[in-house]
């Protein structure tokens, strides 16, 4: 890790109304900052109320300035500057203005454990069976592996079983995995045995669940103007399909999953020097690569400063032979998580 931290960046802040604004003058100023002359002077600001009104800060220099300027949707200038609320501002006022920080969102999507019955129909190799192939497939606790001050808010999951409805596969040719069975809609498991007769119906039915939570995830990531995104999953060696396996190569206690689009080289770096530290083997985007992106992140219709990561843990690196979680191994991974929040919650600032 570096030990002397970047320059902290200018910061915007938009205030659409006199109340706002001064409520956002007196964070800094509160702070000891150094308030502009104009701002100041309320009567120079009286006309503001029909703008908006943009208030810089340079917390290297102590200082806050602020100019009217044409009312903006969303939260993003005309240069690309992103514009931070109020709200923010009092967030980042409690780090000392040391960082702008990221909305931490875990994502956790195959360890549902509800198995509606209008999915359920379909299957057609006894339940007992069905359940103990959905016992080997899931992403088993990495709800664990969430920091507590991170749970509730930042933390969705998936609540039905990824048998059922995976709603990390394409919908589509373009999703490679239905060659095998397993698109959104499974009609195999990894061993390649039909578990469910798939018809158009039975797509339709889990359509439902899959466009429900993507649309709940893309809510949630626009709803914040930065966002550090964590796809957690986990895998098992004795499962690991035949076209992810590399002869005489051992598959790593941590995939980290990226995107060139989405993951910057530091936060790759971080994760990987964080967990390697604790004794834990890594390597990126092998066996599995890439990270889900939320579809309005993806299509650009967020206006969200968002970049993400998929943390993917071997099962052996936290549970016992039998196959049982390790509470003290999720607790590990959940302090290292936290770790890497405390190194990554400005970056890109």
């Amino acid at each position: 890790m570096n030990a002397h931290p970047p320059k902290p960046s200018p910061l915007d802040v938009r205030c659409d109304s006199p109340g706002e604004l001064r409520r956002a003058i007196g964070i800094p100023g509160a702070a000891g900052f150094r308030i502009s002359q104009r701002l100041r002077r309320p009567a120079a600001c009286a006309s503001w109320p029909q703008s908006a009104c943009l208030l810089r800060l340079q917390p290297d220099r102590r200082s806050i300035v602020g100019c009217p300027c044409p009312r903006i949707s969303g939260s993003t200038a005309s240069g690309g500057v992103r514009l931070y609320t109020v709200p923010e501002l009092e967030k980042i006022a409690e780090s000392g203005f040391r960082r702008v920080p990221r909305w931490p969102v875990f994502h956790i999507p195959h360890d549902g454990q509800l198995f509606p019955a209008e999915l359920m129909a379909d299957v057609c190799i006894p339940e007992m069976e069905f359940m103990a192939y959905h016992q080997a497939m899931r992403d088993q606790d990495v709800r664990l592996m969430v920091p507590s001050a991170c749970a509730g808010g930042a933390r969705i999951a998936f609540p039905v079983s990824r048998l059922l409805c995976d709603v990390e596969r394409f919908i589509g040719p373009e999703e490679v995995m239905e060659r095998y069975g397993m698109g959104f809609c499974y009609e195999k498991a990894y061993d390649g045995r039909t578990i469910k007769r798939v018809t158009d119906r039975t797509r339709a039915l889990a359509r439902v669940y899959y466009d429900r939570h993507h649309r709940e995830v893309s809510r949630l990531c626009a709803r914040r103007s930065r966002v550090i995104f964590f796809d957690m999953h986990s895998y098992s060696d004795r499962i690991l399909p035949s076209f992810a396996r590399e002869p005489g190569r051992a598959a790593p206690d941590l995939c980290i999953g990226t995107d060139p689009r989405f993951t910057p080289p530091e936060l790759t770096e971080t994760v990987k020097a964080r967990f390697e530290a604790e004794g834990f083997t890594t390597a990126e985007n092998r066996p599995y690569s890439g990270l889900y992106v939320p579809e309005d992140v993806m299509s650009g219709r967020a206006d969200c400063d968002f970049i993400g990561i998929m943390l993917e843990f071997n099962r052996r690196a936290y549970c016992d032979a039998a196959g049982n979680t390790l509470l003290e191994r999720t607790g590990l991974i959940r302090s290292v998580i936290a770790e890497i929040l405390e190194d990554c919650a400005g970056m890109g600032t």
